[in-house]
């Protein structure tokens, strides 16, 4: 999947083209966006996909030069069942400067009522990808039980 800049005034840019991104005949593909809280100074802009084998939220640095740094691409977090539907994908750093992560239940309702895997929830995590040790399960869930998260707010 490409990845376009467009600027206030219409003008769009091709940045890189994201590997390794598939779609599902459905929702899945390139699903969510995020630009780092210290963009500004780090360039990373996170995302999240939908791969051959699952859902999974890679990094990679943004050049000024108008491009994308595809050397620098991380692989932050994988596993998160792929399905034709309800991958979510929503992606939204905190006022904790934390990652929160909509993930969908892939169809089966009850993986959003089993702790121990990411679909149905919003995951909470670091900025390189790891656990955040106040998550109140031990893992990458914030909150469960959720069907297709698409929409990520906080309230100021």
């Amino acid at each position: 999947q490409t990845v376009i800049e467009l600027s206030p005034s219409g003008v769009r840019t091709t940045l890189g083209k994201i590997p390794g991104v598939s779609g599902t005949n459905g929702e899945g593909g390139l699903l969510g966006l995020e630009l780092s809280p210290s963009f500004g100074s780090d360039h990373w802009v996170y995302i999240y996909h939908t791969s051959a084998s699952d859902n999974r939220i890679i990094r990679v640095r943004y050049n000024p030069n108008k491009s994308l740094d595809l050397g620098s691409l991380q692989v932050i977090f994988k596993g998160i069942q792929r399905n034709k539907f309800h991958n979510g994908g929503r992606l939204r750093f905190g006022p904790d400067g934390k990652l929160y992560v909509g993930v969908g239940d892939a169809e089966n309702g009850n993986n959003a009522q089993n702790k121990n895997v990411p679909n149905g929830k919003i995951l909470r995590l670091n900025q390189d990808g790891s656990i955040p040790a106040d998550n109140p399960f031990h893992n990458a869930v914030w909150s469960y039980g959720h069907r297709n998260v698409e929409g990520l707010a906080f309230d100021a």
